[in-house]
C-alpha cells in the first residue's frame, strides 16, 4: 500500500484547517490511483447527498472539494454519489480523480447523521457527538471502513474561512474534480449569441427554481422575510448590469444573464428586451426541492452554470452558483460587482472597442 510522503502526512489525522497545495494533491492522486480498488486494506471517504438538506449546485460542489480535503488530511480514498435527484456522474465526468463511486462500496458505507447542519455537529463513527469543522477527522471517522459524508452549510462557512487563514481556496480544487460532460455543451444554446464568441456573463440568484419559494422562504426574494437579503441582491444585480451594459456599449460584446427566475427571463427576452442582452430562457430545478427526478429537468441548470464558466468576462454575483462557474472560467476575466471602474473597461480585459 503506496503510503504519503511527508509533506501530506505532517498533516494527516488532524483537523480540515491546514493549507492545500498543488503539490500535495498531486502525491494524493498517486496514491488514490494505487488504492481504490484495494478494497481489503483501503478505507473511503464518499461525498454523497443522501438526505435532507444537501444544497443546490454551487453547495454541493464546494463541498466536494471540502471533502477530497478531508479525505488528503485522513488517508482516505474519495469517492462521490448523489442518490438524490440524480448521481453526480449524470451531469459531471471526473478529471484527474476517479471518484465513481461503486455500490461494493456503497453498500459498506456509514452515513453520518447531521445533529445541527448550522454548526457542523455530527454523529461520529463510534456515535458520539463531534464538530466536523474544528475536531480532529480522523477521531470522527474512526476506524470505519467506509464513510459516506453528507456536506451542507458549515462546508461552506468553512471555505470561506479557509481563504482567510491559510490560503486555500476551492477555484482551483473543483476544476481537478469534476468537468461538464462531453455532450452538454452542445445543448447550450442561446437565441442571438454565439458561445464561442467573447460574451459577458451576468448572474442573479433569486431563489426561483423549481421546488423553491415556500420550501426555501429564507432564500427566496419575493417569499423571504430577510427584505434586507433581497433588496441586496437586487441591487448587486443592477450594479452589474450597469457595468455590463457599459461595457457592452463601448464594446459590442453581448451580455447573457443567467438567472433562476422565470419572471425575469420573461422580461428581458419578451416585456422589455435590451439590445445586446439575451437570457437563457429554459426552466431550472433545484437539485434538493424539485419534485422532478428528470435528467432534462436537473441537467438544464448544469448548462446553465456551464454557460456562466463560459463567459469571457464574468461578473459575479452574491451566490455559490456564481462563485462555482468562475472555478470553470480558467481562461476568463471576472469582477466582482461591487465596482465597475475604469480598469476593467479600459480594453485590459475586454476586447478593442469597435469603431461605429
Amino acid at each position: 500500500m503506496l503510503i504519503f510522503g511527508t509533506i501530506i502526512h505532517s498533516h494527516s489525522r488532524s483537523t480540515i484547517h491546514f493549507q492545500l497545495t498543488k503539490s500535495m494533491l498531486t502525491e494524493y492522486i498517486t496514491f488514490h490511483e494505487a488504492n481504490r480498488e484495494r478494497i481489503d486494506s483501503s478505507r473511503y471517504l464518499v461525498h454523497v447527498c443522501k438526505e435532507g438538506l444537501c444544497g443546490g449546485v454551487g453547495d454541493r460542489l464546494r463541498g466536494l472539494a471540502w471533502t477530497l480535503k478531508a479525505a488528503i488530511a485522513t488517508k482516505r480514498v474519495f469517492m462521490a454519489f448523489w442518490y438524490k435527484p440524480l448521481d453526480i456522474s449524470m451531469f459531471l465526468d471526473p478529471v484527474q480523480i476517479k471518484w465513481n463511486a461503486p455500490n461494493h462500496i456503497l453498500k459498506q458505507g456509514l452515513f453520518l447523521d447531521w445533529i445541527d447542519a448550522y454548526t457542523g455537529e455530527v454523529f461520529g463513527g463510534n456515535g458520539k457527538k463531534y464538530n466536523i469543522n474544528n475536531d480532529r477527522l480522523d477521531v470522527i471517522f474512526g476506524d470505519t471502513k467506509v464513510i459516506l459524508l453528507q456536506t451542507n452549510l458549515p462546508f461552506e462557512f468553512s471555505i470561506y474561512r479557509w481563504k482567510t487563514s491559510d490560503a486555500f481556496t476551492f477555484e482551483w480544487i473543483i476544476p481537478q474534480l469534476v468537468t461538464f460532460k462531453s455532450n452538454l455543451p452542445g445543448k447550450a444554446r442561446v437565441p442571438g449569441v454565439r458561445l464561442r464568441d467573447p460574451y459577458i456573463g451576468l448572474h442573479l440568484r433569486l431563489g426561483g427554481m423549481i421546488g423553491e419559494g415556500d420550501a426555501i422562504a429564507s432564500t427566496h426574494c419575493v417569499t423571504s422575510r430577510n427584505k434586507q437579503f433581497c433588496t441586496g441582491r437586487l441591487q448587486t444585480f443592477l450594479s452589474g448590469l450597469s457595468c455590463a451594459l457599459k461595457a457592452r456599449y463601448t464594446y459590442r460584446v453581448p451580455i447573457v444573464i443567467i438567472t433562476d427566475d422565470q419572471s425575469v427571463k420573461q422580461f428581458f427576452s419578451t416585456l422589455s428586451p435590451m439590445p445586446g442582452v439575451f437570457v437563457f430562457s429554459q426552466q431550472v430545478h433545484h437539485l434538493d426541492k424539485s419534485p422532478s427526478r428528470d435528467l432534462d429537468d436537473h441537467m438544464s441548470t448544469f448548462i446553465e452554470l456551464y454557460i456562466l464558466s463560459n463567459a469571457k468576462h464574468l461578473i459575479l454575483s452574491q451566490s455559490g452558483f456564481s462563485d462555482v462557474a468562475r472555478s470553470f472560467a480558467q481562461n476568463s476575466s471576472y469582477k466582482m460587482i461591487s465596482l465597475c471602474d475604469g480598469e476593467w473597461l479600459n480594453g485590459y480585459l475586454l476586447p478593442s472597442p469597435v469603431s461605429s
